[in-house]
């Protein structure tokens, strides 16, 4: 829904995340959606990896 959404206005998306590990809410990068969700949605997982956050739960944590 988020893709299609940004994607009909025009508009950026912020990526937000919790870390757990650090006890920190924040927002992540400005990220312009293209017309390939399927490869936005690889380079937002990219993005998330790269952060290197802590899941509350990081046995049941999965990136793909």
């Amino acid at each position: 829904g988020f893709h299609f959404i940004a994607k009909e206005t025009g508009l950026p998306v912020y990526l937000g995340y919790f870390d757990w590990g650090k006890k920190h809410v924040g927002h992540g990068v400005k990220f312009e959606i293209s017309d390939d969700a399927v490869a936005d949605m690889k380079r937002i997982q990219e993005i998330y990896e790269s952060m290197n956050l802590t899941a509350r739960h990081p046995k049941k944590y999965i990136t793909h």
